[in-house]
């Protein structure tokens, strides 16, 4: 039996490699934020107006993102743009969606 097989069996080994099979998903999830935030900053500012926040919620929600499907399905773009522009400027940044 290899040595990995050997470690998987003890509990630490078995709790470290699960946590890392649970974060490999949420690292790709905030990979694809990043790259669909990117795409959708049309003109290079590094925020989103609202006709852009449109096109990053409808490409997140192509992804399969729930919360940008609801978002989408309930047609509440200029609502939920609004909640994120707290600095009322008419541009939301990557920190207002969480993002890096």
């Amino acid at each position: 039996m290899s040595t990995f097989l050997k470690n998987l069996k003890k509990p630490k080994f078995a709790l470290l490699t699960a946590g890392l099979l649970a974060v490999a998903p949420m690292a790709a999830q905030a990979q694809s934020m990043e790259e669909a935030f990117a795409a959708a900053d049309a003109n290079g500012d590094g925020m989103l107006d609202v006709a852009e926040y449109q096109a990053y919620i409808d490409a997140l929600a192509s992804a399969g993102d729930e919360k940008a499907a609801a978002v989408k399905d309930a047609g509440s773009y200029s609502d939920t743009f609004t909640g994120l522009d707290s600095a009322t400027n008419g541009g939301v940044p990557p920190a207002e969606l969480g993002l890096s």
